[in-house]
């Protein structure tokens, strides 16, 4: 089940950086900034709660450092967007407006997560089942935030965030 999952969700055109840009917050506005990855799969989306999925640095090295032993890669969760906030937890509460580059989104609950975190994925993660374990006990289930668009616009790499309200 595992093996023939992962090929439906990744496909032969899965692309996968060698390695995770980690940008920096900007010296003068200690702004956060986006990081990015390019993922082309099959047409559609996959994401079944809300438009974007959103997730922070902040939270993944909180998993790392709670449970080192496991694979903690951003992989894993596949969010639209992942903000990098360094060592400040960016408080992402429902209803609160975030604008992302040219951007305006609501977020809108936790992202609670499914039993696709703990399969193998494509680029050596192996399966784990502690992954899950570990969210739904530490967590409550729960890893980054839905969100909806309020503003379209365009996002790149490097882009600030900004909490708007």
């Amino acid at each position: 089940m595992d093996v023939s999952t992962t090929h439906f969700l990744s496909g032969s055109g899965t692309r996968w950086p060698s390695s995770w840009p980690r940008p920096s917050a900007s010296p003068r506005s200690r702004a956060l900034r986006i990081s990015s990855v390019t993922w082309e799969g099959h047409q559609g989306r996959f994401v079944d709660e809300s438009a974007l999925h959103l997730l922070t640095s902040h939270e993944m090295a909180q998993l790392s450092s709670e449970r080192p032993d496991l694979q903690w890669d951003v992989r894993r969760f596949r969010p639209n967007v992942v903000m990098d906030d360094g060592e400040d937890a960016l408080r992402l509460d429902a209803r609160r407006r975030v604008g992302i580059g040219e951007v305006e989104v609501e977020i809108e609950k936790p992202c609670s997560r499914c039993v696709m975190t703990t399969r193998t994925q494509p680029g050596g993660l192996e399966r784990q089942l502690d992954v899950l374990r570990h969210v739904s006990r530490a967590h409550d289930g729960s890893v980054g935030t839905r969100a909806r668009v309020l503003r379209p616009g365009v996002v790149r790499e490097g882009d600030d965030v900004r909490l708007l309200g």
